[in-house]
C-alpha cells in the first residue's frame, strides 16, 4: 500500500497516495435475449472478480484484510468511480475499494465472498434477478436463500440486453508487480469471458464459427486503441465485426469446449520498447497434445 486507508469515503486522499486504477471492460451482448442469458454471464462476471480479489488478498496479507474489513463496514456507495448509463456498470477489486475507501453493493458482496473462501468457507457471490434488474448477494450451501447483507442498501441495477461492465482494477497499472500475482489474475479474467462465450455457443449451436465468418469477410482482426480494453463476448464480435487478441483467444478456445475438446486462453508477456510490459493472448488446446493457435494472425495481426 501507498498510504493509509481513509476512515471514510469522504476523507479527500493526497493525489500522489492514490494510483491510478487499470480498468478493464467486458463488453457483453444478447443478455436478455431468447436464451435469456443474463443470470449465467453474471454469474461468471462474480466469480472472476471474487478469483481477483481471492489472489490478490492471498498475496498481500493480513494488512490488506483487515483495511477491506473497514471499507466494508461502510455503508454502500452507489457510484463509487461516477455515475454510469443504464447499461453500464464499472465493480472495484478489493485493493481498489482500499484506496479509494469506498465501493459498491457488489464490490462489498465480492470482497466479502473472497475473504470467506479464504477462511474455507463455501461462499459465493451470485446474482439475484428481479423483474428487469439484478443485485448481487451471499450465497453458501446453508442458505436456502441468497443473502444480501443488512448493512447494504437495495442496489438494484437495471439488465439490457447489451450490457458493460468495467472492472477497476490495483494492477497492470505501471506498478512494478510479480507475475505471480499478475498471471493468475489474467488467468481468471480470461476463464472467465471464455465461459461466457461457452455459455452463449451452448445456447445459440447455429452460430457460424470464426473461420466461417472470416472466410465471408464479416469478422476482421481490430487492435485497441491504447488505454482502451474491451473484451468482447461472441455476439459483440460479431456485431462489430473486429475482435482483438482476447476476444478471438477465448471463442476460439469456447468453441473448442462445445466440441468436448478442453482448452483455454492463455497470455504471454512481452517488454515493449518504451519499457511497459505487453500482453499477447492466444489459444491452448490442453490434451495429451497440447498445441496452440494465434487466431488473430489468422484474421490478420501483423
Amino acid at each position: 500500500m501507498s498510504g493509509p486507508v481513509p476512515p471514510n469515503p469522504l476523507t479527500p486522499v493526497p493525489r500522489e497516495r492514490v494510483r491510478e486504477p487499470y480498468r478493464l471492460t467486458y463488453a457483453l451482448g444478447d443478455m436478455r435475449g431468447r436464451a435469456n442469458l443474463s443470470g449465467q454471464q453474471l454469474e461468471v462476471l462474480l466469480r472472476a472478480l471474487v478469483a481477483v480479489n481471492r489472489i490478490r488478498l492471498q498475496a498481500s496479507g493480513s494488512r490488506l484484510q483487515r483495511d477491506l474489513a473497514e471499507v466494508c463496514s461502510l455503508k454502500p456507495s452507489p457510484f463509487p468511480t461516477g455515475w454510469r448509463p443504464p447499461g453500464q456498470e464499472e465493480w472495484q477489486d478489493a485493493a481498489t475499494m482500499v484506496l479509494k475507501g469506498t465501493g459498491s453493493n457488489t464490490d462489498i458482496v465480492c470482497a466479502k465472498a473472497a475473504a470467506l473462501q479464504l477462511e474455507g468457507k463455501q461462499v459465493r457471490a451470485v446474482p439475484v434477478l428481479q423483474g428487469g434488474a439484478w443485485r448481487a448477494a451471499l450465497w453458501s450451501p446453508q442458505d436456502r436463500h441468497p443473502v444480501i447483507p443488512s448493512s447494504l442498501s437495495p442496489g438494484w441495477k437495471p439488465l439490457s440486453d447489451r450490457m458493460r461492465f468495467t472492472f477497476v482494477l490495483d494492477v497492470f497499472n505501471g506498478q512494478k508487480q510479480p507475475d505471480s500475482l499478475t498471471a493468475p489474475t489474467l488467468e481468471a479474467l480470461l476463464d472467465g469471458l471464455t465461459e461466457i462465450d461457452v455459455n452463449f455457443l451452448q445456447a445459440h449451436p447455429e452460430t457460424l464459427t470464426i473461420d466461417e465468418l472470416a472466410a465471408l469477410g464479416r469478422l476482421l482482426y481490430m487492435e485497441e486503441p491504447i488505454g482502451q480494453e474491451d473484451w468482447q463476448d461472441v455476439p459483440t464480435c460479431i456485431r462489430m465485426g473486429i475482435l482483438d487478441c482476447e476476444d478471438g483467444a477465448c471463442w476460439d478456445a469456447a468453441q473448442d469446449i462445445v466440441r468436448g475438446e478442453p482448452s483455454r486462453a492463455v497470455a504471454s508477456k512481452h517488454e515493449s520498447a518504451g519499457g511497459g510490459t505487453l500482453y499477447h493472448i492466444t489459444k491452448k488446446t490442453l490434451g495429451a497434445r497440447p498445441r496452440t493457435r494465434d487466431i488473430s494472425r489468422v484474421l490478420g495481426m501483423r
